[in-house]
């Protein structure tokens, strides 16, 4: 399973992969809408337009307005992206963190929750999709750690933050462990707030995701536009790299006329399963492809451990 599809005339900001009973789907966000794709056959079901989110927050046009922000296999979107703001949902569809121009609001059971005040400046924000823990990044190097509006505990990162480059936060399922990357370092803490891993890159890393069950971390080098996947989990293991215009040049071309990205298009987005199919975006094309199609490191180079 390899294939691609040319998207030229809008820039994709998000890719993301959600699994229902039958069927897995890969959402292509963009400023303002979400196109949906079948991962294994890349067909395509339809584009949906993300309208500006209804005020109050709550109410019958609220409810009704939620109940649109669904994926063809029936999923609340984990993400939702409309032109006045970012919304972060659970599966179970009881929490959504609402971030719009003035700060985070949290919405749980219908009922509006402020969200703390942890003074200073969000860096970057990620919510769990099963549990609905909450992950903040601040400017000061503290993560931050909430269910709902509880803080469950503040930590201070061992080194600071690269200047410069926006950094990322992102969890595993169930916020097992909560993964920090500032285009230098990782740092990954597990749910008790514990440091599991710091590791320094030999390399600008550009766009990084990990699998749902957290085994698997893909990155992209910001110089090369090679794609690097560490497996493993507690000691990640390099363990499969490739360009990424190469993936690009195997995968099947959905489309019958499409122009192609050069070699030094940066990657922009990335998204990774447990079983090792992943997406990518680059100058407009989406690729979605398998860890089969890169070539494996022999072991033991390059681990990543605590």
């Amino acid at each position: 399973m390899s294939w691609r599809i040319h998207i030229n005339d809008r820039t994709i900001f998000k890719l993301q992969i959600i699994s229902g009973d039958s069927e897995r789907i890969l959402l292509v966000w963009y400023q303002d809408a979400v196109d949906y794709y079948h991962v294994e056959k890349g067909a395509f079901y339809y584009t949906q337009r993300v309208v500006v989110s209804p005020e109050p927050l709550q109410g019958e046009g609220w409810e009704a307005y939620l109940d649109s922000l669904r994926a063809p296999n029936g999923l609340p979107l984990p993400y939702v992206r409309t032109p006045n703001a970012m919304l972060y949902l659970t599966a179970d569809g009881e929490q959504i963190v609402v971030e719009d121009g003035l700060g985070l609001q949290v919405l749980v059971k219908n009922k509006l929750l402020p969200f703390p005040q942890i003074h200073t400046e969000m860096l970057a924000l990620c919510v769990d999709y099963e549990s609905g823990i909450i992950a903040v990044l601040g400017e000061n190097a503290h993560l931050y750690l909430f269910q709902e509006t509880a803080l469950l505990g503040e930590y201070v990162l061992p080194v600071p933050l690269r200047r410069g480059i926006l950094p990322d936060v992102f969890m595993s399922e169930n916020a097992q462990h909560v993964f920090i990357c500032d285009g230098n370092q990782l740092l990954v803490y597990n749910r008790a707030g514990e440091l599991r891993i710091h590791h320094s890159f030999s390399y600008t890393v550009g766009k990084v995701a990990c699998s749902p069950d957290g085994e698997m971390l893909i990155c992209s080098d910001a110089q090369t536009g090679v794609l690097r996947v560490y497996v493993g989990g507690q000691a990640f293991r390099f363990s499969y790299q490739k360009f990424a215009i190469d993936l690009y040049a195997k995968a099947r071309q959905l489309q019958l006329l499409a122009s192609s990205p050069t070699s030094l298009t940066a990657v922009n987005a990335l998204t990774i399963e447990n079983d090792g199919t992943f997406a990518f975006s680059m100058g407009g094309v989406v690729v979605m492809t398998h860890l089969d199609h890169m070539d494996a490191i022999p072991s033991p180079l390059g681990l990543i451990y605590t």
